[in-house]
């Protein structure tokens, strides 16, 4: 990877930090995501809260209720994207009733070949989950859907703080 990265700054003199985390995370051969992750959680390579415990998913859950609560002709698709070990997926599924998982579409937007198939191997029973590499295939296949807030990261800027 390092290589890699040498020789991209050697041709263009610098790079983004959005293009410096695509090579560190996302490269074919080098890269974090794609072949060196082992696995997320309790003895992996990190934690997330979705693997430490399942507070995140029920909140999740609940605003997702309130969601389709107060717009019945919502359709009943979620989707995560960079899902880690599926353990957010997981968690979600079980605090639904049987009643509110029917119909229900819960798309996971993964690119990293590693992470989905632990995902798989987590969530293995799971008839409504569906794969997708590309975030675009995923919304494609939840038409209808409405977003009410899209974040883009990239044009975020947080206020300077006084620590």
């Amino acid at each position: 990877m390092v290589n890699k990265l040498e020789e991209k700054l050697q041709q263009l003199g610098r790079i983004s930090f959005k293009e410096f985390m695509r090579i560190a995370l996302y490269d074919e051969k080098h890269g974090y995501y794609m072949q060196n992750i082992r696995s997320v959680g309790r003895g992996g390579d990190f934690s997330t809260l979705a693997t430490i415990n399942d507070t995140l998913a029920r909140s999740v859950c609940s605003w997702i209720r309130d969601r389709w609560k107060e717009d019945k002709n919502l359709n009943h698709n979620i989707v995560e994207v960079g899902a880690g070990d599926g353990s957010l997926a997981e968690k979600l599924l079980k605090n639904f009733s049987l009643w509110s998982r029917l119909g229900l579409k819960y798309h996971i937007v993964e690119t990293s070949p590693k992470l989905s198939l632990i995902q798989r191997e987590t969530l293995r029973d799971r008839k409504c989950i569906i794969w997708n590499e590309r975030m675009e295939d995923a919304l494609s296949e939840c038409s209808g859907i409405e977003f009410p807030m899209i974040i883009d990261i990239r044009k975020l800027r947080l206020p300077k703080m006084i620590c």
